[in-house]
């Protein structure tokens, strides 16, 4: 390896680095980049940024993953409602599955579902560590996805809306669409909006009456909270899929244990019934609770609230999915994979940070026994 290509690497590193620290953390990886360049010698130089990287990448992905879900010292943040509002709904699910007679497998596919949901929102730094560029291209990726299951899917009453993995049906459109419309909340570009724009129309053709209405109410609400033509544009395209649903019919029988669980629970015994309203109701929860942190914060927990509610009041007033107090693994996982876009509590130093309050000089740990020769932020 040359030496202009090793020192090449090193400076990628730490450019990655610097990208995977939190905002309160980041002076580490500031100093450690300095450090790796004003070592003259270039496989030394690496070596350094190697080391020195690797120990403070695994600091940060723990911080990361900590602040995920918000397990800071001064509360809990919308991530971590939304990870415990998923599990109590999930639980009182599995309840009525079980009182219902449902099959030992349907309820492993909800619990196995739960599993990969909160494995997904514990993940939400990689999210966050995205950059602008990568970000547009997972938005764009949705409506592709979603135009393939229309194209490819499995077809029942002349509605398609479902892809065949093994056994399992899965509903793209319940997993992707809250997620896309979380992406659109948090940054409301002109590639964005084309992607919402796309997935409004393919939803339109499904047709997917419940879906489109959450697209509508995310976008309504985004709408009154942030003035954009690109915000504008989108929300005439979820307006238009919305009624095309409307005037189209939908003659989808319901399935046993997904749709109708509300009304269904209700007639089995009526606590089973107020639980399913409890767990129905809490999904909310996390729209409620950006506490005093800043308008961007407060604008992504409306969206995800409006969307939210949109779907459960399709599941009850029609035929359509009820989300995690029902059999299905669809709303569980988009549900906690748009609860991955959802702000984390912000922790005393960052909200310092962003009063303009400079906190004291952070000392790293194990970092510094490791290289104590050239690290400067000790």
């Amino acid at each position: 390896m040359s030496r202009r290509t090793m020192r090449k690497l090193s400076d990628k590193l730490l450019v990655r680095l610097v990208g995977l620290a939190p905002v309160r953390m980041r002076d580490w990886a500031e100093a450690v980049r300095a450090e790796a360049a004003a070592i003259t010698d270039d496989s030394e130089s690496l070596r350094f940024a190697v080391g020195a990287g690797s120990s403070l990448a695994l600091t940060f992905i723990r911080v990361r993953l900590s602040d995920a879900v918000g397990f800071v010292t001064d509360g809990i943040g919308p991530r971590l409602v939304a990870a415990l509002a998923a599990i109590a709904a999930v639980v009182i699910g599995v309840v009525h599955l079980f009182v219902a007679g449902a099959s030992s497998s349907m309820i492993l596919v909800n619990i196995v579902s739960l599993c990969v949901g909160l494995a997904l929102l514990a993940g939400a730094a990689v999210w966050e560590g995205l950059p602008e560029s990568g970000r547009t291209i997972v938005a764009i990726i949705i409506p592709g996805l979603l135009v393939l299951t229309n194209v490819f899917g499995v077809s029942s009453h002349g509605v398609v809306r479902w892809v065949a993995v093994g056994p399992l049906m899965v509903q793209s459109s319940l997993i992707l669409l809250p997620g896309l419309l979380m992406m659109f909340a948090c940054s409301a570009t002109a590639a964005c909006a084309a992607a919402v724009i796309v997935a409004a129309v393919v939803v339109a053709m499904q047709p997917d009456r419940a879906m489109a209405g959450a697209m509508f109410a995310g976008i309504a609400m985004l709408s009154l909270l942030c003035r954009n033509r690109h915000v504008l544009l989108a929300l005439v395209a979820s307006a238009f899929g919305f009624v095309t649903t409307i005037v189209r019919a939908d003659n989808l029988p319901p399935m046993r244990l997904t749709e109708g669980v509300f009304s269904e629970t209700w007639q089995v015994h009526p606590l089973l019934g107020i639980a399913a309203a409890v767990g129905g109701a809490i999904l909310l929860l996390p729209a409620a609770a950006f506490g005093q942190q800043n308008r961007d914060a407060a604008r992504l927990c409306a969206v995800f609230g409006a969307v939210w509610l949109a779907i459960i009041l399709a599941a009850v007033v029609g035929n359509y999915p009820t989300p995690l107090v029902g059999y299905g693994g669809s709303a569980i996982i988009g549900y906690l994979l748009s609860a991955c876009m959802l702000p984390p509590k912000q922790h005393a130093r960052d909200r310092l940070l962003a009063g303009g309050r400079q906190p004291a000089r952070p000392q790293p740990d194990f970092f510094v026994r490791l290289f104590p020769r050239k690290t400067s932020c000790a």
